[in-house]
């Protein structure tokens, strides 16, 4: 038993292409639930589209603030623009003309400005409406996690049922290989004939490449596994929450919660679409309200013939200004009432939305509690079926011992006893995944 072990143990570094020696890493399905919500990018992604988010609400909250500027201008004119004026205003002949320069080699501007929002009503529902952009980010984040734990939990499932198969192939592969030994044993006195070592080695064979198969497969679980987990794939991990004694009360137990709609992040999507869409038609409709703003500005003007000059003069000019800007919307050709006709369809479908989300959940939880119902009686027959299994190859084991049984009858019932534990492992699965399935639709993992 414990060769077979190893050597199953040593097929599965094989195959996984990890020979050489590491520290194994224990993980429960909670320490891979919590890893993977660490280290899985869609989740630290997710958790990125919450920070950008907080930072476009920031700057959304700057519209409402003043508004202040600096700016400096320089100018250069290598050729001045001049203008003609009569002669004699500078002392030359009267109806004769000079081009005179009015504006300096050089000059420098320096100005400020500023100002302020103080009513515009698209501007305040916007403002208003930034905890509804934070909600729908913080929501995708949610939508992500539980993706995530979902994925989690299924995959983690798929390997407890594929270890315990690879233990049932393993103590199948000892049986098997001791009733060889004992054939080769009787074959050499004379009591079975050659055919019935043929049969039992047929079937050792197909055993070795049940177990092959076996330990590919839980290999490229555990592969998914770590992909889910955001882990190293070469990292080796044992499995801890082997043990499915409770299992089926488990199951059985989630059948009967009432679902809560508020517990599904969809239906949650959907009305804080619902009041992003109410904030779009306040904020359409405030279109037409006039808008009031002010502001102001100060400029220094500095200008020379000499470039040295610009730092060195006192002679600026100083001028400032401040005012109100009203604007009071009165004709756009039809689009704001257009405008707000599109924001109450779209509002009229988000409400369309929301009721849709109830009758998918509804339909969602009613498809899988059925599913897990079937599971669990599946799981049921198969559970029997299996003891009936093992019973009739403890009948033949008897009988082949006693002398009034055959090899090939051992076989026969070998073969079944593996034939029901595979689809018993199986039933055990389906029941495993339809409980995560119902537990999603009733939204567990979004919390």
């Amino acid at each position: 038993m414990r060769t077979t072990i190893i050597y199953l143990l040593s097929l599965i570094l094989l195959i996984a292409g990890r020979a050489r020696a590491q520290e194994v890493m224990p993980l429960s399905l909670k320490e891979a639930t919590d890893y993977a919500l660490k280290h899985n990018m869609n989740v630290k992604n997710a958790r990125l589209d919450i920070a950008i988010q907080k930072s476009k609400n920031a700057e959304i909250t700057g519209m409402a603030l003043p508004q202040v500027n600096v700016k400096d201008d320089f100018n250069m004119y290598p050729n001045q623009l001049q203008s003609f004026v009569p002669a004699e205003f500078i002392g030359g002949a009267p109806g004769t003309y000079v081009a005179v320069p009015f504006t300096p080699k050089f000059s420098n501007t320096l100005s400020g400005s500023a100002s302020q929002i103080i009513f515009d009503g698209t501007v305040l529902v916007v403002l208003q409406g930034k905890k509804t952009l934070m909600k729908l980010a913080e929501l995708g984040a949610q939508s992500s996690i539980q993706d995530v734990r979902y994925q989690v939990h299924r995959s983690y499932y798929v390997l407890v049922i594929a270890q315990k198969q690879l233990n049932v192939i393993a103590n199948s592969l000892e049986v098997i290989r001791k009733m060889a030994r004992e054939q080769q044993a009787m074959f050499k006195e004379g009591i079975i004939e050659k055919l019935d070592i043929d049969r039992t080695t047929v079937q050792l064979n197909n055993l070795q490449s049940d177990s092959l198969r076996t330990a590919n497969m839980f290999v490229v679980g555990q592969q998914m596994l770590k992909y889910t987990m955001g882990m190293d794939i070469n990292t080796p991990l044992i499995l801890t929450d082997t043990a499915l004694e409770n299992y089926l009360d488990e199951a059985k137990s989630d059948m009967l919660q009432d679902v809560n709609y508020n517990n599904r992040i969809d239906y949650n999507l959907s009305l804080t679409q619902l009041r992003y869409n109410e904030f779009d038609l306040k904020r359409n409709k405030y279109k037409s309200l006039p808008s009031l703003n002010a502001f102001g500005s100060a400029s220094y003007l500095y200008s020379s013939n000499k470039f040295g000059d610009l730092v060195k003069t006192n002679n600026y000019i100083f001028y400032s200004m401040i005012g109100v800007t009203l604007n009071v919307p009165i004709f756009s050709g039809f689009q704001r009432s257009n405008q707000v006709k599109q924001a109450k369809y779209n509002l009229e479908k988000s409400r369309n939305t929301v009721e849709f989300a109830r009758q998918s959940i509804d339909f969602e939880t009613a498809q899988q509690r059925n599913t897990l119902k079937s599971a669990i009686l599946t799981e049921d027959n198969a559970r029997r079926n299996l003891e009936l299994a093992n019973s009739v190859l403890d009948i033949a084991n008897r009988k082949y011992k006693e002398g009034v049984g055959s090899s090939l009858e051992i076989n026969q019932a070998q073969s079944e006893l593996l034939q029901s534990q595979a689809n018993y492992f199986q039933a055990q699965l389906d029941v495993l995944n339809a409980q995560t399935d119902l537990k999603r639709a009733f939204g567990a993992f979004a919390n």
